[in-house]
């Protein structure tokens, strides 16, 4: 036992070393694409791990542990090659709104009456692709995303319709990692070479003198760049009953800078869990809090990512959690060369902008 205590607290003094000798800058402002977005993965959210909450700092197991904990690879027993994996997640709310704008005519009233139906309720669109080689201890891929936030104003104007903003990223990914004292201590890395686009229409217009012309090239602000985003971070498997662990994560390490295309926030990420096999499964339960030292001043429910899946022997995971404090819940489906998960998540609104119920759906061809 005392061993054991020592052993704590060597993973919770690298962590404290970690989040001092790496975490001391603060982190870059937010593009208006990332103001707006707010998410805290914009390269890539596994549809598995929003099931459970996004939580998986402290339990990753499998190819989203680059995104998550890159320590995680090292759970990692058999290697998994996924050549389509693509994943589409669109608010709960946008079809209704897209009928209600297509049903209304060319004419600017019209329009602006069609917008102040919304009341406001911001939609969100998202399509992305992980095609990746993930086996024990490495991981590489190639990732592409492409994400776009319509918010209408309330009430809707001609001279404030609403704002728009897209965020775009493609590049190629590395995990690797490596496991000490019998694996109890995990280490990992991953970095990501990234191209990313940001293009926002901070407040849409109807030019004066225009019954319906509404020329959103004059009110575009973008920019693009290439850059590096590093991951790190360490897992401590505990030994006692139910297989707890401990797991710190940072995210965009010293600030991911692309450029013209914005920055990306340094975040600090704390979490527990458990893995234990129970009945003919697997049961995961995770606990994290994102954002240790609120770098991007998120309000107090927006830090917590919790959640649990159940896994079957054969083909059947089931999960549920809170996603910055809200319900969330997930289905997995694994047929080997075909895998299909699908979550509901709800994304908390900033500022202005009301929560966003989310839907996402994942469909990866090739072999778990």
């Amino acid at each position: 036992m005392r061993q054991m205590r020592k052993r704590i607290s060597l993973i919770l003094g690298l962590a404290i070393f970690l989040s001092l000798g790496l975490g001391t800058a603060l982190a870059g402002s937010l593009t208006p694409a990332q103001q707006i977005l707010r998410l805290p993965h914009p390269f890539y959210q596994g549809a598995s791990v929003l099931g459970m909450g996004g939580a998986a700092v402290a339990t990753a197991n499998d190819e989203n542990a680059v995104f998550y904990n890159p320590a995680g690879l090292d759970n990692i027993t058999q290697w998994s090659f996924h050549l389509v994996n693509v994943e589409a997640q669109a608010s709960t709310s946008l079809p209704s709104e897209i009928q209600t704008i297509a049903g209304s005519s060319q004419n600017s009233t019209d329009i602006i009456n069609a917008l102040n139906s919304l009341n406001g309720i911001p939609n969100y669109v998202g399509l992305s692709d992980y095609s990746n080689f993930t086996m024990h201890d490495f991981a590489v891929g190639i990732v592409g995303s492409g994400q776009l936030v319509i918010d209408p104003a309330n009430p809707a104007t001609q001279n404030n319709l609403g704002n728009a903003a897209a965020l775009g990223d493609a590049g190629l990914v590395l995990g690797l990692a490596h496991g000490f004292l019998d694996h109890s201590l995990q280490v990992g890395i991953s970095a990501f070479v990234m191209q990313q686009y940001f293009g926002q229409v901070p407040q849409a217009q109807i030019p004066q003198g225009s019954t319906s012309n509404i020329n959103l090239s004059k009110q575009l602000i973008s920019g693009t760049g290439i850059g590096v985003a590093v991951n790190g971070g360490a897992i401590y498997h505990l030994d006692l009953p139910l297989n707890p662990t401990i797991g710190f994560s940072g995210w965009n390490i010293g600030t991911a800078g692309f450029g013209n295309g914005g920055t990306l926030p340094e975040m600090f990420n704390g979490g527990v869990g458990i893995s234990p096999d129970i009945g003919f499964g697997t049961l995961t339960v995770d606990a994290d809090y994102d954002d240790l030292f609120n770098q991007t001043g998120w309000e107090a429910q927006d830090h917590i990512y919790a959640g649990v899946k159940y896994m079957f022997p054969a083909i059947l995971g089931l999960s549920a959690g809170l996603y910055s404090g809200y319900p969330a819940a997930g289905l997995t489906l694994d047929f080997k060369l075909l895998r299909i998960d699908g979550a509901y998540y709800t994304q908390n609104g900033y500022g202005p902008f009301p929560a966003d119920h989310i839907v996402a759906l994942q469909v990866g061809l090739g072999w778990d």
